[in-house]
């Protein structure tokens, strides 16, 4: 069940695009799905209903949570070029095997 908060003046006044949370919301779902690919299909779902929420309460355009999505598709792009992302991404996906063995 979605429950929505009041957007309040702020957003009529200019306040949304694009979509902070919706993008950060994607950016987790994109890692999440990488390191736990046996449930991709569901963490990306989630990620989307997660932007599709913004939309849902009034607080964003669908076209806000559009741009959050390129935006945070290009931001774990680049943050897989970075050598300290990757070491803490493979931690991850030890960890996680050693939590979930397959």
């Amino acid at each position: 069940m979605l429950q929505c908060d009041d957007p309040g003046p702020n957003v009529s006044l200019g306040g949304s695009y694009p979509t902070g949370h919706g993008g950060a919301g994607w950016a987790w779902a994109l890692v999440l799905a990488e390191l736990a690919p046996a449930r991709a299909d569901a963490i990306l779902q989630r990620g989307r209903d997660f932007g599709e929420s913004r939309v849902i309460c009034g607080y964003h355009y669908p076209s806000d949570i559009e741009a959050a999505r390129l935006i945070a598709a290009g931001a774990v792009a680049r943050l897989h070029a970075d050598p300290g992302f990757r070491r803490t991404l493979n931690a991850a996906r030890r960890e996680l095997a050693r939590a979930y063995p397959e």
